[in-house]
């Protein structure tokens, strides 16, 4: 088999071709994958599980950038991927990401920032009676230009990924600039999809990994979501992530952004009103993406623990805190969240009428590296993996439709209708069990924490790599 070669423009390539039913065959594959990390306790049960999982290995060099080598191992690939990560790097520039230069032509934007001491609607100058656009014809300033194809800065992640077959034949070499922040993004929507709201989302942060999260989120549910608000510390990184999402290579998303439905407010610290909007942007997400290397919380715990707080459920991803000292969600609502009875009775009865749990990617990284989870004292008993609650919900999910399916049959199939009776009397039973489970995920408070792990790596990149030599996309080296 030849060795495919994705350039980073190549990965793009497929990324930005993806389609809806494309992203759900990504989810089930990385969803089996961390099923197995979690569950799976011998390779001969499945080559995911964790004990198979090497450790990463960092070296500093000389310049004060760090070096991960990250090796994995998954049913039917082996690999590692290896990243350098300068001194004060914090996030990757989007101004790198390919885009549409004429699709500019974006919905209303609410521009929340000192530039204007009116309110935050008659300040934007890209809002007007009609549909307003960001105009690329001549005489148009450079600051309303969109972004362009340019050299990430230097202190943007560099690093490739090395893919070998189940046998150790050499598959795949894959830039891994821009896979690093797709497969997390991709990990933190397998829980999105089961969400019964995605009315209004809030994402913090405005780099690579807050593109990649919003642009799954509009791929799989743009038509339902009608608020979207970006909080940044720069305003002028939050207008390009906008530029970037309304001009991005996907027409699906680029549409969904520019929709007429969907309102768009970027707010940095800088406005007068920011801590007003701050707690309302908070209290009125369903969704919350939190993608900053923050050191301290990005808003205060009581904006979610007071009362008037709990007047709906929300789906909180963290992913951007990795090291111990870093810290992006208040203490008080992880206190809140796994708060509490802890009866042990199996893992339904564990969290799912409370819900009193995070989920995580990998219990022994968060507590090793989440500085949230760390801080907060919480014991594993109060953590559950994802790969565990993703198959949970399809069982539970698969059983209702199976029991829907025989209800509906024939009511002549009386004999079929008799001998059926007791074991669909036990389903429904099962699925009252699920149900409470269920209920949490797609109503409840829900906080994922990740941060990240090789065996996501090699089972998406493995994945677009399939992709690529679908849509001709790549270099391929036979009889390398």
């Amino acid at each position: 088999m030849p060795l495919t070669v994705l350039t980073d423009a190549d990965v793009n390539a497929v990324l930005f071709a993806l389609r809806r039913e494309d992203v759900i065959q990504l989810h089930k594959s990385l969803a089996e994958a961390l099923h197995q990390y979690s569950v799976a306790t011998t390779t001969e049960q499945s080559g995911c599980c964790a004990t198979n999982q090497p450790d990463r290995v960092s070296v500093h060099g000389k310049d004060g950038s760090t070096t991960l080598f990250m090796p994995s191992v998954s049913d039917n690939a082996k690999g590692v991927k290896i990243v350098t990560i300068a001194e004060g790097s914090n996030t990757s520039s989007i101004t790198a990401l390919p885009l549409n230069p004429v699709a500019t032509d974006l919905q209303s934007l609410s521009l929340s920032d000192s530039q204007s001491s009116q309110s935050p609607l008659s300040s934007s100058p890209y809002r007007s009676s009609a549909r307003p656009s960001i105009s690329t014809s001549p005489g148009t300033s450079k600051e309303s230009q969109p972004p362009q194809n340019v050299t990430p800065p230097s202190t943007s992640p560099k690093g490739s990924l090395t893919l070998l077959d189940e046998r150790g034949n050499p598959r795949a070499l894959l830039n891994a600039s821009t896979l690093t922040g797709f497969r997390t993004a991709l990990a933190s929507t397998l829980l999105l999809k089961a969400r019964d709201s995605v009315h209004t989302v809030t994402c913090f942060g405005a780099g690579v990994q807050a593109f990649w999260h919003i642009y799954l989120t509009l791929l799989l549910r743009g038509p339902e979501i009608h608020h979207l608000n970006i909080i940044n510390r720069s305003f002028d990184h939050a207008k390009d992530l906008a530029q970037a999402l309304g001009s991005c290579l996907n027409p699906t998303v680029s549409a969904a952004f520019r929709s007429e439905k969907l309102r768009t407010d970027l707010l940095t610290p800088t406005f007068g009103e920011y801590n007003r909007l701050l707690k309302e942007h908070v209290r009125d997400a369903d969704v919350i993406f939190m993608t900053t290397p923050s050191t301290e919380p990005l808003f205060p715990g009581s904006f979610l623990t007071s009362p008037g707080a709990h007047t709906k459920g929300r789906y909180i991803a963290a992913i951007g805190s990795y090291k111990p000292h870093m810290q992006e969600i208040p203490i008080e609502v992880i206190h809140q969240a796994v708060r509490g009875p802890h009866k042990h009775h199996g893992l339904h009865h564990k969290y799912a009428e409370s819900g009193s749990a995070i989920v995580v990617d990998t219990i022994d990284g968060v507590f090793k590296e989440a500085g949230e989870i760390i801080e907060s004292g919480v014991s594993g008993e109060s953590v559950i993996e994802i790969g565990e609650i993703v198959m949970l919900i399809k069982s539970s999910i698969d059983k209702e439709e199976a029991i829907s399916r025989w209800d509906d049959r024939d009511s002549s199939k009386k004999t079929h209708k008799k001998l059926s009776s007791r074991n669909s009397s036990r389903e429904r039973e099962s699925g009252d069990r699920n149900k409470g489970l269920t209920d949490w995920m797609e109503r409840g408070n829900v906080i994922y924490k990740s941060v990240g792990m090789g065996l996501m790596d090699v089972v998406v990149g493995m994945e677009l790599v399939k992709l690529a030599e679908e849509r001709g996309v790549g270099t391929s080296i036979h009889d390398f």
